[in-house]
This record gives structure tokens, sequence and C-alpha cells, in this order.
């Protein structure tokens, strides 16, 4: 056949074809544990359609049909193109570090869509415990994927087991709600508090609560009394409040002194050489003693918490509420 006359098409009854892709989301973000919808955007989408995500590259998990754990298993897919996962895991092993969409339209074979992408973020749910000093501020670096700058954070009583947090939660006495500066969080709880737990929004996402995440705000509350003493004499003080415990550090200081410098007038160790001057080993049981050698008016204490999890010693913390006169006849 030489063709038609004049290059002229011609239409064949009975023949169709139907073009079908997906062609977006191109980018989503979801949390491991909470359910993400995508609204799948295409053309031929329809009932009976399924799908599911797979590694990124990973063609032959596409086509074989074998489901990728921990990754929301095969959805069918509803006229609308909303389709809901749930993920277990996240997208931290991935090669590129998302997944991409592997679907299959009614009567095809399964056909993968590296452009429709998503990534699977987690604060890690165990293990963390963070030792916070009420009043001053801590940095923090949460173990997790998906950890970056911009994202939300906060601590919250513990008590409630919602999977989603409210801002309400998030009170000025526990820091407020905080954004992630590079990939830190740095925390100003206003009061010694015992049992926090971590409210954390990665991009867009729900306030997500990680109830094993959790902190605690030492601070001083006692003595509940000034603290009188007498030069050449042993005083011993009870410090009261969350984290006092044996083997802590405290000693006396001249009003408007530094933390840092000489103690005023206490006999103690030298810690460092005398460089942060002398301190007395807090007993948290019976007390701990002072041996004043001079007096003092409004002495201040400032007190060294133990904290194991931020490298033993990390700040002195000053309480000028909590004061001490040493007399000296």
């Amino acid at each position: 056949h030489d063709g038609y006359p004049n290059g002229d098409s011609v239409k064949l009854a009975g023949f169709a074809l139907d073009a079908v892709a997906i062609s977006g989301p191109a980018l989503t973000i979801a949390v491991s544990g909470v359910a993400e919808s995508f609204v799948l955007a295409g053309t031929g989408i329809g009932l009976g359609d399924t799908a599911r995500w797979v590694d990124s590259g990973d063609e032959a998990g596409c086509t074989s049909g074998n489901e990728t754990a921990g990754y929301g298993g095969t959805q069918s897919v509803p006229v609308d193109g909303n389709v809901t996962f749930l993920f277990d895991v996240t997208t931290a092993d991935s090669p590129t570090g998302y997944a991409v969409l592997c679907y299959t339209f009614v009567g095809e074979v399964p056909r993968l869509y590296p452009r429709v992408r998503v990534q699977v973020f987690e604060i890690v749910a165990s293990g963390q415990h963070f030792e916070l000093l009420a009043g001053h501020i801590d940095s923090v670096t949460l173990v997790g994927y998906g950890v970056t700058h911009g994202d939300v954070a906060f601590w919250a009583a513990a008590g409630p087991t919602s999977a989603d947090c409210s801002l309400s939660e998030a009170l000025a006495i526990y820091g407020g709600p905080v954004s992630v500066v590079g990939v830190k969080i740095s925390f100003n709880v206003l009061a010694p508090v015992e049992n926090l737990v971590l409210c954390y929004k990665f991009r867009n996402e729900p306030i997500r609560r990680y109830t094993t995440v959790t902190a605690v705000a030492y601070g001083l509350s006692g003595p509940l009394t000034r603290t009188y003493a007498v030069a050449g004499q042993t005083e011993t003080v009870v410090f009261v409040g969350i984290g006092v415990k044996d083997g802590d550090q405290a000693k006396w200081v001249h009003s408007g002194a530094s933390c840092d410098g000489a103690p005023a007038g206490h006999a103690g160790l030298n810690e460092n050489g005398g460089v942060t001057g002398a301190y007395q080993t807090v007993n948290a049981s019976s007390g701990t003693p002072f041996d004043f050698t001079t007096g003092g008016q409004d002495l201040e204490i400032c007190y060294h918490f133990k904290r194991p999890s931020r490298g033993s010693f990390t700040q002195w913390a000053r309480y000028p509420l909590l004061p001490a006169t040493a007399a000296q006849i």
C-alpha cells in the first residue's frame, strides 16, 4: 500500500487508546506512626487501582508485587485519588532518603513513578532523656531522621497520652514553643519540673507527642528559710529541690560576686586548683556541712547539679532568693 492520498489519516472505528499516568504529588512529608493522606494527580486514576511505596530505584520491588516492610502496605485507590498510608519506619535507609510510588492501573502491570516521592521522618522514641537546668538555656540535639531548621518543638507536662499535642500545652514555664536552629533546640525551662515529654512538629505536619522522649529541669527550692551560721562553727544545710543528689557541689558567694570565683569565706575542697573556688560536696540525705571562716551578710548559694547525661557538671546555678548570713564576733 502506498499510503493515503494527500497524507490524510483515517479513523478506524472500534480502536481507542487511553494514556494513563501519575504526575503527583512531587514530594510529600510524612511522619512515622501518623496516617498521611496523599491526593494523587494524573490521568486514568480510578476504582480498582492500587498504590504502594518502595525504596527509590527499586524497580524490581515494584514489578514483583512485594511490599516494602513498614511503608504502609498496598492500598486501594478511591475515585478521588486520595489514598492514606500509615508508615511504621522512616525512609532513612532508602538510597536517596525517600520512597517512590509504585502504582498499578486496572489491567496493567505495576509501574514505578520516581517523581512521586515521600520522605518519612521520626524522632527516635527510646533512650532520649535530657537533664535541663531551670532558668538557664540548654541546647539539646534530638536523635531522629528529618530534624531540621525551622521545625518546632516544646516540652509538655507528662500525663496526656493522645498521639497529637496542642499548642495550648506549650506553656512558657516549660520553655514554650521554640524553633529548631540547624539541628539543635535551645530550651529555657523557667522552673524546676520533674516530668516533661517532647512535642515535635516536622514541617507542616501535626504536632506529635513522644511520651518516651523525656526531660527533667533541675533547680533548688530550699533551704526554705534564710541560713544562719557562725564563723568558726559547722553549719549543716539541707538542700531541697528537683535533682538534688549526693555528689552535687555547692558554695556561698557574696551578692554580686561570680559563681565562678572564690567562695564567701567558707572552708571546702579546692576544685581545679582554685580556679572556680572552694566548694562542698553535697550530701542529699543528711545535709551538707559548711565551715565559715569569716562572717558575711546576704550570701547567695551557687549550686552545681551533677548531670551525667550532659557530661557530669556543666554550669553553676545561682539562687539569690536562698540567702545566708554568717555571723562573726
